[in-house]
């Protein structure tokens, strides 16, 4: 009699929410009653947790496989979308004859999860039996995840930024990274990389992708925040540990490819910087200020490709806030430091302003072989660089009075340089917006290398650091009587400014080691690896200035550069 008055109040209950799938569902993890059996019973006077409570003196086993059966009906029910059947409802997104999960039944598996957990926290032998369900059902979750991740992983186009049938070749490469590979003058080649279009959105693999990757975020992260709150003893994250490992290791599946691709695109675009000039008639002067009108080429290629990046950043992040804001900053920060590098060895060049060429000051001649250079038959031809240079070689014309104003100020090339970095700064603010809380972080602990906080805070010193730079800059259009490097600059920078602003040929590290560019930038890697580097960069430097040729033109500046080395 017992017995039977048990089974009456454990079938009284239900078994789910919903009913449960009728598509081949996984066998049981405990034995049920019949569904027939026992129809009667009284109402639980507290139907929102009664489903999830053992009765008094309810056997552990059997309140067990109830809690085995709701959790596997959770698991069948958010997969059930993605059978080979599309004629449903269009919930999720479709690829090859797939879906990918519904997010309220993945959110309803994971409060589900919650939930059983928090009831059996009463007692110890409970939530451990429970814990040791739910970490098998979710080893069912990541069975059932991982055929799809392989699916859509293998796909080419999961990693594409733009069209994935339009990818630069690697002589397009060794182009762009090596000008003085062009045997002939010949006009500006088109950008490496394809210029996406502003109504591009991401590709069917990518957003199939990403909403996987949801999936195994909001069930880790929904069960990790319960036990931040308290919710669930701690004791039941140890049996479960190696299950939330598993789906943290789908995120990164998805995730990690994802930064990889966005970097090295985004950083081609950036280091392209270095070897590009404003066009003519892109330069105007404005209540004091240098604008460009419209954007020259190289700059809207770059914003262009930062918009397609975004579009895929948003949604990649998705619900994945504020975890999310550490990816975009290793995106952003890599970015940043790409194109701060480039500008760092930019030679000024004399622009044109207004359409008119601009009046160079006062200084020594300089002897920059890229401005022009004669053929064989001894005639002027304009030289252009990898991504399209346009040498000012047009005839000469009286300059209007803002471009006279600007060569007042000094070095007006330099001061196009300063303009280009204002323009970046833009679209770094614009990028971020919406992805990334740019706060300030002062920790009185050491932050965790994968924390949110950390990542805010390092994006914030990189925008910082871009400014100075920009400032920095401005004042570099003459030799200043010392170099007082902002702390925010890396030193690095500094040099590279200060040896691109002597006259000449820049005799940048790279050169001077006979490296390629990008095995030098690679070999920075950054702004901890210009920490790192900064001693050995400033040895093959100074061993260069007591070798090369004295000129009187470049005193100062060498002067300059070794109180920056010796400091």
């Amino acid at each position: 009699m017992v017995a039977f008055n048990l089974y009456r109040s454990i079938r009284s209950r239900p078994t789910s929410p919903d009913s449960r799938s009728k598509s081949q569902p996984l066998t049981r993890g405990g034995s049920e009653p019949s569904k027939n059996r026992f129809k009667q019973s009284t109402p639980s006077p507290s139907p929102s947790t009664s489903s999830f409570e053992p009765s008094a003196g309810s056997g552990e086993s059997t309140y067990i496989a109830m809690v085995s059966s709701r959790l596997l009906d959770g698991v069948n029910k958010v997969f059930m979308s993605s059978s080979t059947s599309l004629s449903g409802p269009a919930d999720g997104v479709s690829y090859k004859n797939r879906r990918s999960p519904k997010k309220a039944n993945v959110y309803s598996l994971a409060n589900q999860i919650v939930q059983e957990l928090e009831v059996a926290k009463t007692d110890v032998y409970l939530l451990r039996a429970v814990a040791r369900q739910v970490h098998r059902y979710l080893s069912v979750f990541s069975s059932q995840l991982d055929p799809l991740l392989a699916m859509v992983c293998a796909d080419p186009s999961f990693i594409s930024v733009c069209n994935p049938n339009h990818s630069p070749t690697q002589s397009q490469s060794d182009t762009l990274n090596n000008p003085s590979t062009r045997r002939t003058p010949s006009p500006p080649p088109p950008t490496p990389l394809p210029i996406p279009s502003s109504q591009q959105q991401i590709n069917n693999a990518q957003h199939f992708a990403f909403e996987l990757a949801h999936t195994a975020w909001i069930i880790k992260n929904t069960i990790l925040d319960a036990f931040e709150e308290g919710k669930i003893p701690q004791l039941a994250k140890d049996l479960i540990k190696d299950s939330l490992e598993k789906l943290d290791g789908h995120v990164v599946r998805v995730v990690n490819p994802t930064i990889k691709a966005l970097r090295s695109y985004l950083g081609l675009l950036a280091s392209g910087l270095r070897e590009s000039y404003p066009d003519a008639n892109t330069i105007t002067r404005k209540n004091g200020n240098i604008e460009f009108n419209p954007l020259p080429y190289h700059l809207k290629a770059l914003s262009k490709g930062m918009d397609a990046s975004k579009k895929i950043l948003v949604k990649m992040t998705g619900p994945c806030q504020p975890e999310s804001e550490a990816w975009v900053a290793r995106i952003t920060v890599h970015l940043i430091w790409s194109a701060m590098l480039a500008f760092s060895v930019k030679k000024p060049a004399t622009p044109q302003l207004n359409g008119k060429q601009v009046r160079k000051a006062t200084t020594a001649p300089s002897t920059d072989s890229t401005a022009t250079t004669k053929t064989r038959n001894a005639s002027p031809t304009p030289i252009h660089s990898a991504l399209g240079r346009v040498a000012a070689v047009s005839k000469p014309r009286t300059p209007s009075p803002d471009a006279v104003s600007i060569a007042e100020s000094g070095d007006q090339g330099n001061c196009v340089i300063v303009a280009e970095m204002e323009a970046f700064v833009k679209m770094i603010d614009k990028f971020t917006d919406g992805l990334v809380q740019v706060s300030d972080v002062e920790p009185e602990d050491e932050l965790e290398p994968e924390s949110v906080a950390l990542a805010r805070s390092a994006l914030k010193e990189s925008i910082e650091s871009l400014k100075t730079m920009k400032e920095f800059t401005a004042t570099l259009s003459t030799p200043p009587d010392k170099t007082d490097v902002p702390v925010e600059l890396p030193k690095v920078l500094a040099l590279h400014l200060l040896i691109a602003r002597k006259t000449g040929t820049p005799n940048t590290p790279d050169k001077i080691w006979k490296w390629s560019w990008d095995a030098y930038a690679e070999g920075i890697g950054g702004f901890g690896g210009a920490i790192r580097w900064q001693s050995a960069v400033f040895k093959v430097v100074e061993a260069a200035l007591k070798h090369e040729e004295k000129r009187e033109e470049d005193k100062e500046w060498n002067k300059l550069i070794l109180d920056l080395i010796r400091d």
